[in-house]
């Protein structure tokens, strides 16, 4: 894939300038079209009052049913195909007749490994969701607050859509080797290089800061939505009262937006628990996540071991889908 060839070119080139030349158009266009999808999926301006909504309704097109039912149509055989084949796997098993092999799929015998995947992979769930959850701290704690700060400045906004866009469209392989050369950087002075080391062995810091950045993006945007549907006179009324914006912030807008909080936490846990590219290349060696163990088993065969564990792995995802969305719903962040 394209993140592959960028990742392979930057790792292998011994010239990293013109590696990061080459890796440059791509990350444009890429970038460029995440704007792009942000604009038409933003029904929103900024004004002196802070970011609100954009005062004509959405038009519906001529058409527009049919056309969501055929995306329906279409990503419904796009799920269903490889669920399907991982059930089907699941339950497979081989018997010996007649000096041949012969497959049936056995109720029993898919029941037998789903239940034993979590404690087969108990490690795996553990770094997994021990990885997750130091990720989603941070990134409650910060993104939040910045975006809070911000929501009154269209120019600030702006760099942080600008931003936001330019670590959505790096590829994760990519960005994770960025972050080990600045480790790796001949250029640091040793009292900074040898701590530096410590913690990249020792540690997840450097697994987890990368995630987190990673993440912060699409966390941000859910932010951005949470602030700017708060009631404009609650907040002027607040101000009346002599409440400055952080105390806005710690009084009214964080209890209201609670739920909205609980769900960027869960969705920065989301991203950062199924990320494989950059947790392979930044966690120290004995730590194996449910995302790292995946990719190893595909590539060693694919068996009912690994069916087992991608049907757990969307179960726990799928709920936590269910949570987000109940969340965000409570909040009526999307109406």
């Amino acid at each position: 894939t394209f993140a592959e060839v960028l990742c392979r070119d930057f790792a292998l080139d011994p010239d990293q300038a013109r590696a990061a030349l080459r890796l440059a158009p791509g990350i444009s266009m890429v970038a460029l079209f995440v704007l792009a999808m942000l604009r038409m999926a933003a029904p929103w301006h900024a004004s002196p009052r802070g970011l609100v909504r954009s005062p004509s309704p959405p038009r519906r097109w001529p058409g527009s049913g049919l056309l969501v039912a055929g995306l329906s149509g279409v990503v419904f055989a796009a799920v269903s195909m490889p669920l399907g084949s991982l059930v089907w796997k699941l339950g497979t098993v081989a018997m010996p007749i007649d000096g041949g092999w012969v497959r049936h799929w056995s109720p029993a015998h898919a029941f037998a490994v789903l239940t034993r995947t979590p404690e087969e992979f108990r490690g795996e769930f553990t770094w997994t969701f021990a990885i997750g959850g130091l990720t989603a701290l941070p990134v409650v704690l910060t993104v939040p607050a910045l975006m809070w700060r911000l929501r009154r400045s269209p120019r600030g906004l702006a760099f942080v859509c600008l931003a936001g866009a330019f670590i959505a469209a790096l590829p994760g392989p990519s960005f994770a080797l960025a972050v080990a050369a600045l480790r790796l950087s001949p250029s640091l002075p040793e009292w900074l290089a040898r701590p530096l080391a410590l913690l990249a062995e020792q540690s997840l810091a450097f697994v987890v800061f990368a995630l987190a950045v990673r993440a912060a993006p699409l966390c941000g945007a859910v932010a951005w939505q949470a602030w700017r549907t708060l009631p404009v006179e609650l907040l002027d009324a607040a101000a009346l009262d002599g409440l400055g914006p952080w105390r806005q912030f710690a009084a009214i807008a964080v209890p209201l937006r609670r739920r909205s909080l609980a769900a960027i936490g869960r969705l920065a846990w989301c991203l950062a628990a199924g990320d494989q590219s950059t947790t392979v290349q930044l966690a120290p060696a004995r730590v194996s996540t449910v995302a790292v163990r995946t990719f190893q088993l595909i590539h060693a065969g694919v068996d009912d071991r690994l069916a087992g564990l991608c049907l757990v792995s969307l179960a726990v995802f799928s709920i936590l889908a269910g949570g987000f969305h109940w969340l965000t719903r409570k909040d009526r962040l999307w109406e």
